[in-house]
């Protein structure tokens, strides 16, 4: 069941002009502390998480590669004793406020640069590291955050959890059931390194049991763990496969060796597998709807309600048109403090007598309203929506929300379907799915749990099946396309999954930046970085939201 609030008081704000900025986090545009007195090892990276401790901007970064062709930037560290794998792979970086605390002098001739954590005396870049889990591909930063004394971080793991029963899958509020029928290809999923494919018994290439015992023989009749509540969720093969749990790692950094998260937090979940955090300052459901109400500032110092916002998604992709839209969930815990810190989630399951209800149980939680100008429930219309990012803007009185952008079709490594959509919705859905205009989208709403106001695009790339291509991708545009011709094209990126003759760039993971947020009249401006597959780097873009 489906929950819709009460529609908003103000009318929406509509967006504006958009001007790509420049590099951010990019070779292109690199700290002079990374050049000198030794160059920095790094061709691309992706993300670029970003949240304020200690007057620094702190950023956490995704997949980063020292060479195009994708070797890792930190190739000493191993997760077990003995290991010699190259695992770890996720860049951080931070940048000094106090020298670019008016945005406005943020321009295409003046851009600041995020100082990658470099170890001395070498070329290597550091990595980020939860608890020794493994941080190779597919598994990142998803979001983080500071309470003003330690910063804590959210991992995509990307590993379903193997059960044998139900038992197994019940953890921290997860109130999944084991789906003794889920199967799986490549790796284990205790396991940490490389992928877990999820396929049904008797498919051709899986393996039908997901655990072992002590002898390490298959325990027949163990699948995976399933979330049936899930908008994912149908009894086919697919709809199974798709509801399935996946884990993520939350964890409070070292204040001796900022590389390390520690103490991290086993988090199975379908809901918020794809997940976004924002924090506030002093949340009470009890105090109902508003601004008026609750004090949605990022959180300070101090504050005994003081929450850590949770915006989840059941996937990266939906499939509207087979009942399997990418829902928009809403929970939060309670701010973590000390390095012993507890995360009990409060999911979001609709209202009592107009106030908002939570449950510690995620099998209870409610996707959430996406049109306020339609009565009744609306759920996600387009397909991709990839990551997200959600600030609450105090000028506009609004909760805004960036989301969306594209992913490639063009076939990679096992996925000849597809490509990467295949990888979120399976192969059998190929010829279903919406992979829209490759717009980065806007929505605003009065509170977290909605209703949010119906998307509107932010900036979209331009029609790179045009000829010539256009917008971004034509001479001067920052999207690489091998049609292109002119002497300022978009590079491409010489790595393995690229086939630069026939595939071209896209957007994902937009993120706007918190302290970057500024007042324009009743307007507001806010900068955002977004991460481009090829060339692969973040790049900073300045939109204007008009108030209504």
């Amino acid at each position: 069941m489906a929950f819709t609030a009460i529609a908003p008081a103000a009318a929406d704000p509509t967006v504006g002009s958009t001007t790509v900025l420049g590099p951010f986090v990019s070779p292109d545009n690199l700290d002079p502390d990374n050049v000198a007195p030794i160059t920095i090892k790094f061709s691309g990276t992706d993300l670029g998480w970003t949240y304020v401790h200690d007057g620094e901007l702190r950023v956490l970064l995704g997949d980063t590669h020292e060479t195009q062709g994708g070797d890792p930037i930190d190739p000493n560290y191993h997760p077990l004793s003995g290991q010699t794998a190259l695992t770890f792979d996720d860049a951080f970086g931070s940048l000094d406020l106090s020298a670019w605390s008016d945005p406005s002098l943020i321009t295409p001739t003046n851009l600041p640069t995020v100082l990658l954590a470099q170890h001395s005396g070498t070329a290597t870049a550091k990595a980020l590291n939860v608890d020794n889990h493994w941080l190779d591909a597919f598994k990142t930063p998803a979001a983080g955050w500071s309470n003003g004394t330690n910063e804590y971080a959210i991992f995509l793991h990307s590993k379903p959890q193997g059960c044998l029963t139900t038992g197994n899958c019940t953890s921290n509020g997860a109130d999944m059931t084991c789906d003794g029928g889920l199967a799986f290809w490549g790796e284990e999923y205790d396991d940490e390194q490389g992928f877990t494919g999820i396929c049904t018994d008797g498919t051709f290439g899986c393996f039908n049991d997901t655990m072992r015992n002590a002898f390490g023989w298959p325990i027949i009749g163990s699948g995976f763990c399933s979330d049936t509540s899930s908008t994912m969720y149908s009894a086919t093969n697919v709809g199974r496969i798709l509801s399935s749990g996946f884990t993520l790692r939350v964890g409070v950094r070292s204040t001796s060796d900022e590389r390390f998260y520690t103490n991290s937090k086993k988090w199975v979940t379908n809901k918020f597998m794809n997940v976004a955090t924002t924090t506030v300052q002093d949340f009470r459901p009890s105090n109902g709807a508003g601004g008026a109400n609750q004090d949605y500032d990022i959180a300070g110092s101090s504050g005994a309600y003081r929450r850590v916002f949770l915006f989840g998604r059941t996937n990266f992709a939906g499939v509207a048109a087979n009942g399997r839209p990418a829902s928009l969930y809403f929970a939060y815990v309670d701010m973590p403090t000390g390095t012993s810190f507890n995360w009990t989630v409060n999911y979001f399951t609709g209202f009592s007598g107009g106030v908002p209800t939570f449950s510690t149980s995620e099998a209870d939680a409610v996707p959430i309203d996406l049109d306020s100008t339609m009565s009744g429930f609306q759920d996600e219309q387009h397909d991709i929506v990839g990551q997200m990012s959600v600030r609450w803007v105090e000028h506009l009185d609004k909760w805004v929300m960036l989301y969306g952008g594209g992913l490639s079709t063009f076939p990679v490594l096992v996925f000849q379907t597809c490509g990467v959509v295949e990888l979120f919705i399976g192969a059998s859905q190929c010829d279903d799915v919406d992979v829209g205009n490759g717009a980065i989208r806007m929505r605003t709403a009065d509170d977290p749990w909605g209703p949010w106001s119906p998307p509107q695009d932010v900036f979209y790339p331009g029609n790179p099946l045009s000829s010539p291509p256009t917008g971004e991708y034509a001479s001067g545009g920052i999207l690489y396309h091998p049609d292109c011709s002119g002497t300022n094209c978009a590079p491409d990126y010489a790595h393995p999954n690229l086939d630069e003759d026939v595939d071209y760039g896209l957007l994902y993971g937009p993120n706007i930046i918190e302290p970057w947020i500024d007042e324009v009249g009743d307007d507001v401006d806010i900068i955002w970085n977004v991460s481009t597959w090829i060339p692969y780097h973040t790049v900073l873009f300045r939109t204007r939201i008009e108030a209504d």
